[in-house]
Parts: C-alpha cells; structure tokens; sequence
C-alpha cells in the first residue's frame, strides 16, 4: 500500500491505518527505537507509543513524507524515554548526606569531585 492511501485511511479514520502501518514500516520503527534504547521490549512500547502518536496527530496534519516523518517521531519518543530512564539512574552517585547540605556546601563539593576526578565529558 502506497503512503498516500495510508495517510488516506488515517484522515478517514479507520483502525485498519495502524495495521498498514505497521505492516509497512514496523521494522523500519523497530530497528530505530532499539539503536537507542538496546532493549526490545522498550523498543517495541516506543513504536506502539508511535503509532499511537501518529493516529493523534495525522489529522489536521497531513505529513509529506511518511516514512521519514515517522521514523522522526519514533526516534523522539525513543529519545525521551531514554534520557528519562538515564535521568532516574543519576540519582545514586550522591552521598546520601547530601539533600541535608545548602547550595554553597553542594558546590564546594562538585568542585572538589571534579579536580579530584579529572576533566569530566564535556569540560
């Protein structure tokens, strides 16, 4: 089935838009949410989050070129979900005293860990 039929069947919204879509580009979506996240099952809810988001959003939007408009939505929920799951990680690096100290105290100590560490990412 040709994209524009797809986005046809979106506008005239019909269920069977999902399952054309992801006949067509599930690998497409899949191999893009797993070269971000690593794991397939997060892959996978990632592309269902897609399709979910393209069913939303199709009308009034009426996207030029599929395949690359979905696979940029695919990629951004993916994305998402990574620096939120990365996010949650960050929070055991911390002395657990730490939420009991003002700022000026938290800086000294950043300032401190990073000469004793060395050059960090991104210095």
């Amino acid at each position: 089935m040709e994209d524009a039929e797809i986005i046809e069947l979106y506008w005239q919204r019909e269920e069977r838009a999902i399952e054309e879509t992801a006949r067509k580009y599930g690998a497409y979506c899949q191999g893009i949410a797993y070269n971000i996240l690593g794991v397939y099952e997060d892959a996978e809810e990632c592309v269902s989050d897609g399709y979910q988001r393209s069913w939303e959003s199709i009308p009034p939007e009426r996207p030029g070129r599929f395949r690359a408009w979905l696979g940029t939505l695919v990629r951004n929920i993916s994305i998402n979900r990574w620096k939120r799951e990365r996010a949650a990680k960050r929070g055991g690096d911390f002395p657990c005293f730490w939420r009991n100290w003002g700022i000026a105290s938290q800086l000294r100590w950043t300032r401190r860990k990073r000469r004793s560490c060395g050059s960090w990412a991104g210095r």
